[in-house]
């Protein structure tokens, strides 16, 4: 009987034992199973494994040098786009609007330039007109003078001769400023000519390229790409 007891508890202790070391296996299998998820990877001398955050090394931002409604927005922020992909196209109506204001005041500098150089010939031709005039009055206060010391004309007549002579003296002096203020209307006309012009020649670049259509190889504003 004692035979058949230690038989029964031998075989009830061999029974635990197989149930023990199958469970540690379960576990240990477990564990394999998880142990990537939950400590990460195993380490492996052919791969290096760190954590950061990435950026782009070329990257396009958006800023305010150009004010127009998008049109054209094919991208969200971040996407990876090719070079010379376009990014935004914008509204160019308002810089073609631009365009054609500014080709009228380049019209309207120019015409003052031609008005200007009008004026200018009109007061040289006055100006030499007056120095003939001058010229006959001075010679008539001479004669007067001379007159005047034979008694033979009186002293009046000689004082209204001074008198033209000074009033065409004047008019001489201002219609000389007056051609001084007409070449200073041009300068001014020709360099009013000149910004017009460089404004209308830099808003039809923004009308016919960069307003409308910006691509990453460019640097006008536009979203961000990688």
């Amino acid at each position: 009987m004692f035979d058949k007891l230690h038989t029964a508890v031998s075989a009830h202790r061999l029974q635990v034992l197989l149930a023990l070391a199958l469970f540690v296996v379960a576990i240990g299998g477990y564990g394999a199973w998880r142990w990537p998820t939950l400590f990460g990877p195993s380490q492996d001398a052919s791969r290096v494994v760190v954590s950061g955050n990435i950026e782009a090394h070329e990257s396009v931002l958006s800023v305010t040098q150009v004010q127009a409604p998008i049109v054209y927005l094919p991208f969200d922020e971040g996407a990876y786009v090719k070079r010379d992909t376009v990014l935004a196209r914008l509204d160019d109506r308002l810089y073609r609007e631009q365009t054609e204001i500014d080709r009228t005041d380049l019209d309207v500098a120019t015409a003052q330039i031609s008005a200007n150089e009008s004026t200018l010939t009109a007061a040289h031709n006055s100006v030499v007109s007056d120095q003939f005039d001058l010229a006959e009055k001075q010679l008539d206060l001479a004669r007067d003078e001379t007159l005047v010391k034979n008694n033979a004309i009186a002293v009046q007549a000689r004082d209204l001769a001074f008198t033209a002579e000074r009033q065409s003296a004047t008019t001489l002096a201002h219609d000389q400023a007056l051609v001084a203020v007409a070449r200073n209307n041009i300068a001014l006309a020709r360099a009013n000519q000149a910004a017009a012009d460089a404004k209308l020649k830099l808003d039809q670049v923004r009308a016919n390229g960069n307003a409308g259509r910006w691509s990453n190889s460019s640097p006008p504003p536009s979203p961000r790409s990688k």
